[in-house]
């Protein structure tokens, strides 16, 4: 096969994964590198090395676990806890994070146990079990013909495994489960007599008789080449397993189940389109869900996030759906928006659908706005104090956000009254291209009357609006049938807050799977363009597949049915960019369609000339990129 030398810059971002993650074996967890500053501290502090019960006892006394000398204020006031001596001989992966809390545990199996039944007497493949809480509850749920082990600290764990071990079927491999050549071992006959490598359509299938459950979860975080986290390499790996059907998933559609710290599934489950990268389309192509059973469930940090209305509106949907299957919240496990939106589902508030009024979100400062009213109302604040100050300046930016979003909800609604006149003109068989200009003007002159900041508020927003208002809305996230359960930091051991992911792989379009370039190379070739046209993910669907290919958005974009109809998605067509379907706002179907036309396309190029017209795109790249906001 031809060795192909990708240019250094595509390594570092689309075809990354094409010749860095996707076939890679990991070295031995312990010797990858620590990575930098992170939202994550880079030790453990004392009050993370604390054991609130007995698992999480023994594994101090282990002495594998000794925080560092620094730590917070309040921390430093109490007693650091006291050194174990470790037993001789026994070392271990200080960074591992462990499930430690039985309720926790009896928690997730009460509330999600109906939605495995399926798997009860299955195979179970455990990687990376540690203290084996969690596995040992599976283990008393599923009653598993065989549970295959595999713990590379095997010394240090054997003791926490024993009653596990000593059940029928239940063996202990002394590996790596994230290496894949050791995977590999247990792969097998000899390990799993009752499982068939599958073939044809036998692989689209669901194999509820194999079931994966990892735990991924360490602090602090390890990286691995162009991965800030070994976790996220791994889940890349899982999700690509399902398109290869490789590792596991050669034996049909397997579910996996994976413990990881929280901040490790950002790119795979986001909450906002703005952090809806390659890892999370990829699952939404290959996965018929991804699911966070339970998790810390934080506010979004980041500054824009989306509209609070529609994390109430999916809120409320999804306390529906659970109503409607008879699932309840076990009690102390409730999180703050499911407590918020289900109080007031009961006081009988009606949520609306978004896109009616005006947006609202929940910045940081919010909460000190609020305490400094209340001082003032108090007559206890001084006026021309630093306290004073802040609160003017609080006040100033909450009248500028209510302005701004007032013009950008007056251009939202504009918008839907021209997709619906545009719609109905075009079922009607009429031209509405003289329509969509007269709009384009009239808009473009609104646009200009507004706030400057109402351009980059009314993207973030419109974006969020149009993947949540399809049906299934277009993030995982948002398709949830039930709420996460709230996680506590005294449920883990050291005390770092991890959540669980629940992947259920779907079948997929058959070009996905052609990914031997000196074919087709048609899975190769999105991945390639995914990556190439998401870093200029606000640029009009026309402009970049233009310049991916010169000519590719003559021959698709007029084919391209699921682009321009509302039902699937789709826009009608409105000559003002602020109105195009862009690279980020494309759901899985669409991203399928255009694979298939650009397939079809009789001029397409070959997968080693993309990778040079990517190479010698990148000043035009950064060009239209600075064009995706436009001056006021």
């Amino acid at each position: 096969m031809l060795a192909l030398r990708l240019p250094t810059r595509l390594l570092r971002s689309p075809a990354r994964s094409l010749a860095a993650t996707r076939h890679c074996v990991l070295p031995q967890v312990r010797h990858i590198t620590r990575d930098g500053p992170s939202s994550r501290s880079n030790a453990l502090l004392n009050e993370q090395v604390v054991a609130e019960n007995p698992v999480a006892q023994q594994l101090l006394d282990t002495g594998v676990w000794k925080p560092s000398q620094r730590s917070t204020k309040a921390a430093a006031a109490k007693k650091a806890p006291a050194k174990s001596r470790p037993r001789k001989g026994v070392t271990g992966d200080k960074s591992r994070i462990h499930i430690t809390s039985e309720d926790l545990c009896d928690d997730i199996i009460s509330y999600v146990g109906a939605d495995l039944e399926r798997h009860r007497g299955c195979d179970l493949i455990d990687l990376y079990p540690g203290a084996g809480v969690w596995s040992r509850k599976l283990n008393d749920f599923l009653q598993p013909r065989s549970h295959i082990l595999m713990e590379p600290d095997d010394k240090l764990y054997e003791p926490f495994l024993q009653p596990l071990l000593d059940r029928p079927g239940t063996v202990l491999v002394p590996k790596s489960g994230i290496m894949w050549k050791e995977l590999a071992t247990v792969l097998t006959p000899e390990f799993l007599p009752h499982q068939k490598i599958r073939e044809g359509d036998a692989l689209y299938e669901r194999n509820d008789t194999l079931l994966v459950t990892a735990n991924l979860a360490s602090h602090p975080r390890k990286r691995f080449n162009s991965f800030d986290s070994l976790a996220k390499l791994v889940y890349h790996q899982f999700v690509d397993s399902i398109r290869s059907s490789t590792l596991f998933q050669r034996y049909g559609q397997v579910r996996m189940l994976v413990w990881s710290c929280a901040d490790d599934t950002h790119t795979l489950l986001p909450r906002h389109i703005q952090k809806r990268k390659k890892a999370a389309i990829a699952t939404e192509l290959y996965c018929e869900w991804v699911r966070e059973v339970c998790s810390l469930h934080a506010p979004d940090p980041s500054w824009l996030g989306r509209d609070y209305a529609m994390d109430q509106y999916v809120a409320a949907n999804t306390i529906k759906k659970m109503e409607e299957a008879g699932m309840t919240v076990p009690p102390g496990r409730e999180t703050g928006l499911y407590t918020e939106v289900k109080e007031a589902m009961d006081e009988g508030v009606e949520f609306e659908r978004p896109g009616s009024k005006a947006p609202s979100y929940r910045r940081a400062f919010n909460s000190e706005l609020k305490g400094l009213e209340a001082l003032e109302a108090s007559g206890k604040l001084k006026k021309n104090t630093a306290e004073s100050n802040t609160l003017s300046h609080h006040r100033y930016r909450v009248q500028s956000e209510l302005r701004r979003h007032d013009q950008v909800i007056s251009l939202s609604l504009a918008l839907d009254r021209a997709h619906k006149q545009l719609a109905e003109m075009q079922a009607a068989g009429k031209d509405n291209s003289k329509a969509a200009q007269e709009f384009a003007d009239e808009w473009e002159a609104q646009f200009r009357a507004g706030l400057q900041a109402t351009y980059q508020a009314f993207i973030t927003y419109r974006h969020n609006l149009h993947i949540i208002r399809q049906t299934p809305p277009v993030l995982h996230r948002d398709r949830r049938t039930y709420e996460p359960l709230a996680i506590r930091k005294s449920d883990f051991f050291p005390r770092v807050e991890c959540n669980l992911i629940d992947i259920q792989p779907r079948p997929i379009n058959p070009l996905f799977r052609k990914s031997n370039i000196e074919s087709s190379g048609a899975g190769h070739t999105v991945e390639l363009m995914m990556g190439f046209m998401l870093m200029s993910s606000g640029q009009s669907m026309d402009r970049v597949l233009d310049s991916v290919w010169p000519g590719a958005a003559d021959y698709i974009i007029p084919r391209w049915t699921s682009a321009h109809d509302l039902a699937q998605g789709g826009l009608p067509t409105i000559p003002h960019k602020m109105a195009h379907l862009t690279p980020r706002m494309l759901n899985a179907r669409q991203w399928e369609q255009m694979l298939e036309l650009w397939m079809e396309w009789p001029f397409r190029p070959s997968f080693s000339e993309l990778i040079a017209r990517f190479h010698e795109a990148e000043g035009e790249e950064d060009e239209i990129a600075t064009e995706a906001v436009p001056a006021a």
